[in-house]
C-alpha cells in the first residue's frame, strides 16, 4: 500500500499521521511508546472516509506479518464507531451491555468491542451515539 494519511482518535483527542506507508504508520500508533500513553481508537483515512477500528491485537498480527493488509482491513473496517446511549438487553445472550459501551458499525449491524464475547445488535439511530475523541 502506499502512503497514506490518517487522523488517529484516542479516548481523549486526535493527531494526524501524514504521507507513511500502511506498515510504518501501524507501526507509529501501536508503539510502545505511543502505547503507554494513549489507547488508539479509530484511524480515519480524510482522502477516502474509510474508518478502521483500533483493534490493537489485530494490528499486532498484521506488524508481525501474521495477517495481510487486505485481512487487516476486513477485520476493522467499519461505518463509524458508536457507544450505546442506554443500557441495552441481549436476549440471545442473556445479557445487558451497560451505556456507554463501544461499538462498530457496518450497514445496520453494531459489533460490541469485548474480546470475549461476540454481540450484535441491529443498528437503532435512538440507541447509539457517535464515538468522538
Amino acid at each position: 500500500m502506499n502512503s497514506v494519511s490518517v487522523v488517529v482518535s484516542f479516548l481523549q483527542g486526535s493527531m494526524t499521521i501524514n504521507d507513511r506507508p500502511f506498515l510504518e504508520m501501524s507501526k507509529t500508533i501501536f508503539s510502545s511508546d505511543m502505547g503507554t500513553k494513549l489507547t488508539p481508537i479509530k484511524i480515519t483515512f480524510p482522502k477516502t472516509g474509510k474508518i478502521l477500528y483500533a483493534d490493537e491485537n489485530k494490528f499486532r498480527e498484521f506488524i508481525n506479518g501474521n495477517l495481510s493488509t487486505e485481512e487487516l482491513i476486513a477485520a476493522t473496517q467499519c461505518d463509524d464507531l458508536f457507544r450505546n446511549s442506554q443500557d441495552l438487553f441481549i436476549q440471545d445472550h442473556g445479557v445487558t451491555i451497560e451505556e456507554g459501551s463501544l461499538w462498530m458499525k457496518r450497514g445496520y449491524e453494531c459489533i460490541l468491542i469485548h474480546e470475549d464475547q461476540h454481540i450484535t445488535h441491529i443498528w437503532n439511530e435512538s440507541k447509539f451515539i457517535k464515538f468522538n475523541s
